[in-house]
């Protein structure tokens, strides 16, 4: 890479990260989705509904829980998932009157959706992430891993928050948007998602409650701030070693931080305070569009 390609390259990724604050929204409004089993015996219930109040309280988002159902979970599932993911809600659409006075039919791409599980998962074969409902060996589970290449694939940008152990990477989609997640860990852990003082989403909820007053933020100063604020757990695993014949190093489940989009470091989610109740309470900052 030549010098004048690196220097672009390094602003686009540092103006990614650190947006500038009077940069015009891209959104017209933000949909969030929180996800958990239906008969879900984690205790991730109350946080949950913690997180649920501070997007909708806090940051005015359009937030709804939902819960999987046991029976034929892979297809309600996804029924749910597609339907969020491609339909703009019917309250943010012009009626019949409004578009014979010339108001503007918004897009699919105009909207954020933002995506959160809490509960059991289990990966196989390196990238394969599967939901559990449960401990047993027989529990009922979907594959997490098509929904994520679904988003990825969408005309909407999506952000994805996952109090769960995940396989988060970079890699290149064919969509034009971005996809950002943030999981509670990238190593497989045993025991369900912590609870309480010590979760992934309490860490969450209070980074966001200290963010909204402030000004915009990207998602990776969010997953900063929440690596920084979640206790560091010692992972049920060997310790291991990077270079042979130096100390072993136990294995520490932190949050973890990756993103899918056709061009890296252009472009990062931005989250706005909607204090004001209007329908542009998210921006990205700006780049390739």
């Amino acid at each position: 890479m030549k010098g004048e390609e690196f220097k672009e390259a390094l602003w686009n990724a540092a103006s990614a990260a650190h947006p500038r604050y009077k940069t015009p929204s891209r959104y017209k409004g933000v949909y969030v989705l929180l996800l958990s089993w239906v008969d879900d015996n984690t205790n991730v219930r109350e946080g949950i509904e913690e997180l649920h109040k501070v997007f909708r309280d806090q940051y005015h988002f359009k937030t709804e829980e939902w819960q999987i159902p046991r029976d034929n979970s892979f297809v309600v599932l996804g029924d749910k998932l597609r339907i969020f993911r491609e339909t703009p809600q019917e309250a943010d659409m012009p009626n019949e009157e409004e578009k014979a006075g010339g108001k503007e039919v918004p897009e699919n791409k105009d909207f954020l959706r933002i995506v959160y599980y809490a509960g059991r998962s289990r990966v196989k074969n390196v990238d394969r992430c599967y939901w559990l409902c449960d401990d047993k060996p027989s529990s009922q589970y979907v594959d997490w891993s098509i929904f994520e290449t679904q988003f990825g694939q969408s005309d909407a940008d999506v952000l994805i928050l996952l109090d769960c152990y995940n396989r988060t990477s970079f890699r290149e989609t064919v969509g034009s948007n971005i996809t950002e997640i943030i999981s509670s860990s990238n190593w497989e852990m045993e025991k369900p998602p912590s609870t309480g003082d010590y979760s992934f989403t309490r860490a969450l909820c209070e980074v966001l409650k200290d963010l909204s007053s402030g000004p915009p933020f990207s998602v990776v100063m969010l997953h900063q701030h929440v690596f920084s604020r979640c206790p560091k757990q010692t992972v049920d695993s060997k310790p291991f070693s990077i270079i042979p014949r130096y100390k072993l190093v136990e294995p520490i489940k932190t949050p973890t931080y990756g993103s899918f989009t056709r061009e890296h470091g252009q472009r990062s989610i931005v989250i706005r305070n909607n204090s004001q109740g209007l329908s542009i309470p998210i921006s990205s900052s700006h780049g390739i569009n």
